[in-house]
């Protein structure tokens, strides 16, 4: 075999999930300069990877061994809380990777190769110090679960709308201002959370998250929802606390699947009458609004166990009505 055919199979034996086959690599090379020096070759990719993720004190390739080749060839890679301050383009050669988890390090940046990933299925990146994405991450067409919670991200890249399988969207604790509209075209898109962020507003788009189950959004600075809120049939569970709302949308009676919504910390002064219509929801917190009224069509809720009005300039005569109203409801008023 040439140099190069040496290396292919080098490459193929270390690449392996199974132990016997790393070390036959190993054994290949002992007495055979050629074959240490392509052995060598393959290993360097790998020890690069090594320096970065597990031990950047480290000195010699010797240092690394059989067991950490091994766990760079697994389909999860998880490196939390090892003080990582970069990622290194090497980490393309993984080719097995379904998931990867660096969370809880110091990265400020990804490299474009991440987006070799081709495998990948689970990306987590919470609490580290990114200010962006690169491109190449909306090349990762096979992920559903992307977590960049506790970073210093600003935008998203609208190339986003290229992750169809996307299921899980975390966001929450950036600096985000606004959410490109071709994050509608996710429509795998079952989680978004994008709470503790800089949000003012959200594009008409994210009506088009039909498969939508679960919206997350507190703490932000969100004045108006968009009418096609109110479009999201799937939702589940709606969080918008200590957000500026003041109205919310007149209809939202397709939302028949939800069953938790807390808007608790608004400037609300009253409900739309078409979350009346709501059937399933159990759950409906309105703590701290500015409202004195409820619509008498909320006895119509016989599924709601848990309504919290306290901190609203609401009568005490009023607050009698809603009890009678929802005789198992339970109604917290101070």
């Amino acid at each position: 075999m040439n140099i190069s055919e040496i290396e292919h199979k080098l490459t193929q034996l270390i690449t392996s999930e199974n132990e016997a086959n790393v070390l036959l690599a190993f054994e290949m090379a002992k007495g055979n300069p050629q074959i240490q020096q392509a052995l060598h070759q393959v290993l360097q990719a790998y020890y690069e990877i090594y320096l970065c993720l597990i031990d950047p004190d480290s000195t010699s390739m010797q240092d690394m061994q059989v067991a950490d080749i091994l766990s760079f060839n697994q389909t999860k890679l998880e490196v939390r809380n090892n003080d990582v301050t970069q990622v290194p383009s090497q980490i393309a050669r993984l080719q097995n990777l379904e998931t990867l988890n660096l969370s809880f390090n110091a990265i400020t940046e990804l490299p474009a190769a991440v987006g070799q990933l081709t495998q990948l299925k689970n990306l987590v990146l919470r609490f580290n110090q990114l200010t962006q994405l690169p491109n190449e991450v909306t090349q990762l067409i096979e992920l559903t679960w992307l977590d960049l919670q506790g970073n210093l991200l600003v935008e998203l890249p609208p190339a986003i709308v290229h992750l169809q399988n996307l299921k899980n969207l975390h966001l929450s604790q950036n600096q985000l201002t606004n959410l490109p509209p071709e994050i509608g075209y996710l429509q795998a898109l079952d989680t978004l959370d994008v709470e503790r962020n800089q949000l003012t507003a959200l594009p008409e788009e994210i009506g088009q998250l039909t498969q939508l189950k679960v919206l997350q959004l507190e703490h932000n600075q969100i004045k108006e929802l968009p009418a096609s809120i109110g479009k999201l049939k799937n939702l589940q569970l709606m969080r918008l606390i200590h957000n500026e709302l003041e109205d919310l949308p007149k209809d939202l009676s397709k939302l028949q699947k939800v069953y938790t919504i807390d808007l608790d910390n608004n400037g609300l002064q009253h409900l739309p009458p078409s979350i009346c219509q709501l059937s399933n929801l159990t759950s409906l917190s309105l703590t701290n609004n500015q409202i004195t009224q409820l619509p008498e069509t909320i006895q119509q809720l016989d599924k709601l166990r848990f309504l919290n009005l306290t901190g609203n300039p609401i009568a005490d005569s009023t607050i009698k009505q809603v009890e009678e109203w929802l005789p198992i409801c339970r109604v917290t008023f101070n």
